[in-house]
C-alpha cells in the first residue's frame, strides 16, 4: 500500500500537475529591503508568517524576512514577502520547499527557488564626514568647512554638493567628480559676515547619482558652531578676562603646535599674535545680547 502511495506521488510529479511556485522581485542592493513576490497559482490560502524564513518552507539565505506579509485581494494568490538583506556580499537566494503546501486539488507543491543577485557595486555615495576649522568664530570672519564623500559603485559619479548652516545654504559645489572606490574632499571657506550671533547646526548633502537606491548617507551633520562677537573665544558671548587669558596661553602657536586651538586664532591667519589681541582688545567687554 505504501508503494502505491509512492508511486501515485511519483506520478504527479512527473506529469507536472503539483504546483511550482513563482518567485519574483528586484536585485538586492547593498543593505537595502525588498519586496519578494511568491505565487502559488491556485492556492487557497495564505502564507503565514512562520512560514517566511523557515528552512523547511520558505527559506532564506543571505538576508532575513521582515514582518510584511499582505494579499492584494480576497480571491489574489500572490503573496508578498519583504527580505532585508544582512550584509556581506554573498547573493539572496528564497527557496520554496517541497512537501508542506497543498493546492485545491490536493496537489503538493515542488520546490522552486529563485537567487536575488547582490550588486555591491551599484550606484551609491555617501558622505563620510564633515569637518569644520572652528567651532568659535568672530562674527564677520571666515572658517573652513571640509566635506569628504565616498563613491562606493564602479563608475565615476558626479553629484551636487550643498553646505547648510541651519536650514540656509552657504555653499553648493555642482558637479563634483567622484571616482570610483574613493574619497573626494571638498573645501570651502565660509564668510560668516551678515550671519547673526548664535548657534548653528552645519550639515551637508550630496545630491542622488543615477540609480542610486540607499540615500541614507546622502547628508551629514558636523555638530553645532556659535558666530559670535569677535574676541569671544570661548564661546559664551562676552568677551572677557577668560578670553585674554585662553589667547595669552596660546600666544604665538601655529597649527604644528601640539596644543593648537584654531578659535583662538581669531582673524583665521594661522597664528595667535599681537593682531588677534588688539581684535579682543577692541571688543573687550562686549557681550550679547
Amino acid at each position: 500500500m505504501l508503494n502505491a502511495l509512492t508511486l501515485a506521488y511519483d506520478i504527479r510529479l512527473v506529469y507536472g500537475s503539483a504546483p511550482v511556485p513563482a518567485i519574483s522581485g528586484p536585485a538586492v542592493s547593498n543593505q537595502a529591503t525588498i519586496d519578494v513576490t511568491i505565487d502559488f497559482g491556485d492556492s487557497g490560502r495564505a502564507i503565514l508568517p512562520s512560514e517566511i524564513g523557515n528552512p523547511a518552507k520558505v527559506e532564506i539565505v543571505g538576508g532575513t524576512a521582515g514582518a510584511k506579509l499582505s494579499q492584494n485581494s480576497p480571491a489574489d494568490t500572490v503573496w508578498l514577502v519583504t527580505i532585508t538583506r544582512s550584509g556581506g556580499n554573498s547573493d539572496v537566494n528564497v527557496t520554496v520547499h517541497s512537501g508542506w503546501y497543498q493546492d485545491e486539488a490536493g496537489n503538493w507543491n515542488l520546490d522552486a527557488s529563485k537567487v536575488f543577485i547582490y550588486d555591491d557595486f551599484a550606484p551609491d555615495i555617501g558622505i563620510t564626514n564633515l569637518n569644520i576649522s572652528k567651532t568659535v568664530v568672530g562674527q564677520g570672519y571666515t572658517m573652513n568647512i571640509k566635506v569628504t564623500i565616498f563613491n562606493y559603485g564602479n563608475d565615476t559619479e558626479y553629484s551636487n554638493v550643498t553646505i547648510y548652516a541651519g536650514m540656509t545654504v552657504i555653499h553648493t559645489s555642482e558637479n563634483v567628480p567622484l571616482t570610483s572606490s574613493n574619497s573626494t574632499t571638498i573645501t570651502f571657506t565660509w564668510n560668516t559676515t551678515g550671519f547673526a550671533r548664535g548657534n548653528y547646526t552645519l550639515w551637508a548633502y550630496a545630491s542622488p547619482v543615477s540609480g542610486e537606491i540607499d540615500m541614507s548617507d546622502n547628508n551629514f551633520t558636523s555638530g553645532v558652531l556659535k558666530v559670535t562677537i569677535s574676541g569671544d573665544i570661548n564661546g559664551d558671548f562676552i568677551v572677557d578676562i577668560y578670553d585674554a587669558i585662553l589667547l595669552a596661553g596660546h600666544f604665538n602657536q601655529t597649527p604644528i603646535s601640539p596644543s593648537w586651538n584654531a578659535n583662538v586664532d581669531i582673524n583665521g591667519d594661522n597664528i595667535v599674535d599681537i593682531y588677534d589681541a588688539i581684535v579682543l582688545a577692541n571688543h573687550y567687554n562686549q557681550h550679547y545680547p
